[in-house]
């Protein structure tokens, strides 16, 4: 009798087991979002915030535009900055030009783009810690007309995950 019972306990606990394990597996692997503070992209930046960074690089060089958009992190590095550009003869985003590479914490980089009214024409993501990517779409903001951001919703795929986890950076 307590031979049938300790079988069917065993049986459970392994189930138990591999249902727990599949709930793990499927997590890991499963995209997703976090929100995190840190890196700030500020419109029309003030001479007072441009003298707060240790330096500031401007993309283009060449003045082209009115607006002007600073993107800098107090905290890490940021990465990888891309610029994308949306092609409305097939109706997708470009493939990313990188315009940074490499951006420490206190420096900026000062993107003279204009927004657009209607379909935006540009947009930037970026990397930070462990992998983890954010994107930032030059769109007109017709509501309250703040373009400030502080906060942005950062995407962590497999390998992100993975450095994550281990502590790689």
């Amino acid at each position: 009798m307590w031979h049938i019972v300790l079988t069917v306990i065993n049986y459970i606990l392994v189930f138990w087991g591999l249902f727990s394990l599949i709930i793990v597996v499927i997590a890991f692997f499963n995209d997703s979002d976090d929100y995190i503070q840190g890196v700030n992209l500020i419109d029309n930046p003030d001479e007072i915030l441009l003298n707060t960074l240790h330096f500031y690089h401007e993309y283009p060089r060449t003045i082209t535009s009115n607006e002007h958009t600073l993107i800098y992190s107090n905290e890490y590095p940021v990465r990888n900055i891309r610029i994308y550009e949306y092609t409305d003869s097939n109706n997708t985003w470009s493939k990313g030009k990188i315009i940074q590479k490499f951006l420490p914490p206190n420096h900026g980089l000062l993107l003279h783009i204009d927004r657009q009214e209607g379909v935006a024409a540009h947009k930037i993501s970026w990397q930070i810690e462990y992998g983890a990517t954010a994107e930032y779409i030059f769109d007109y903001n017709g509501a309250t007309g703040d373009y400030n951001m502080t906060s942005h919703n950062y995407h962590y795929g497999i390998i992100s995950k993975t450095k994550k986890i281990l502590g790689i950076r």
